[in-house]
């Protein structure tokens, strides 16, 4: 058995991101980053800082209290998966929201 099939997502099939709740989203991007499953850990990142920029949804509040955690493995996915530009990106807009974590 291949390290994909063991490692497989859920998330990877589904249409609508937007449909996983905060939650999952948070454990998919932790255990997907911790087992080098970049793009699952990426797009469930996006999904979280997404909703944390939206005001208007239901999760922003906690989406925003957990934004400087989502731009790291953000930016740890992107790493991995050789996107320089997109990971600075996103250590970029975690240092400037948060000074001292660096």
């Amino acid at each position: 058995e291949s390290q994909d099939a063991v490692f497989s997502c859920p998330f990877d099939n589904l249409a609508q991101p937007a449909g996983v709740s905060l939650a999952n989203l948070q454990y998919i991007a932790r255990t997907m980053l911790d087992a080098g499953q970049f793009e699952s850990a990426l797009k469930a990142c996006e999904e979280l800082l997404a909703r944390s920029r939206d005001k208007g949804h239901p999760d922003h509040a906690q989406a925003n209290e957990i934004r400087a955690g989502s731009l790291y493995r953000a930016g740890r996915a992107a790493l991995g998966l050789k996107r320089p530009k997109e990971t600075l990106k996103h250590m970029d807009a975690l240092l400037k929201e948060n000074p001292r974590s660096g």
